[in-house]
């Protein structure tokens, strides 16, 4: 009975103890949580990023910036690549969600083929939606923050959420 009340965790929140175990956040010199913010600056403002370390350094809230940072960079390494969701249509799962003004960046796929410079996703704005490649360089560096709270998400239910028309399924 005790691993049916383990297992109630969702599974997209890391289990810490397997995370900590994962080559990418064993560094001789860096804490796992320092690893992970490192492996996360070309995904967030150096604003955002700053904020992150800050909280690292909180007494009140340095486990909630440990848990996120691991939470963020686990899904960061772990979102698909280019064309891993291809063929889902609206059923493709949105993994980042970035915000600044009017504009919404929902991510499903990165593109690793020359480090992280863009990826797939649908853009929002003025509820006109748009699927295509999104520069995250660009972006962030105009300071669209990573939205820390968000869930990765069926982008039928992004589409849903901001009143955009779902893609015909007879395609």
């Amino acid at each position: 009975m005790q691993n049916q009340n383990s297992t109630s965790r969702s599974t997209t929140e890391p289990q810490q103890n397997d995370v900590l175990e994962r080559p990418e956040f064993k560094h001789p010199t860096f804490t796992p949580w320092q690893a992970a913010l490192m492996g996360l600056k070309l995904w967030m403002p150096k604003a955002q990023l700053g904020a992150m370390v800050e909280g690292l350094r909180s007494r009140e809230e340095r486990q909630y910036f440990r848990d996120k940072s691991l939470e963020m960079a686990v899904r960061v390494l772990d979102m698909p690549k280019t064309y891993e969701q291809d063929g889902k249509g609206d059923a493709a799962i949105v993994y980042l969600h970035y915000f600044i003004g009017g504009f919404d960046f929902y991510i499903t796929e990165k593109d690793v083929t020359d480090g992280v410079t863009q990826a797939f996703g649908f853009v929002n704005s003025l509820d006109c939606g748009e699927l295509g490649y999104i520069s995250i360089t660009e972006i962030v560096s105009c300071g669209a923050e990573l939205d820390l709270f968000f869930e990765p998400t069926p982008l039928a239910e992004i589409k849903k959420k901001h009143g955009i028309p779902l893609a015909d399924s007879d395609d």
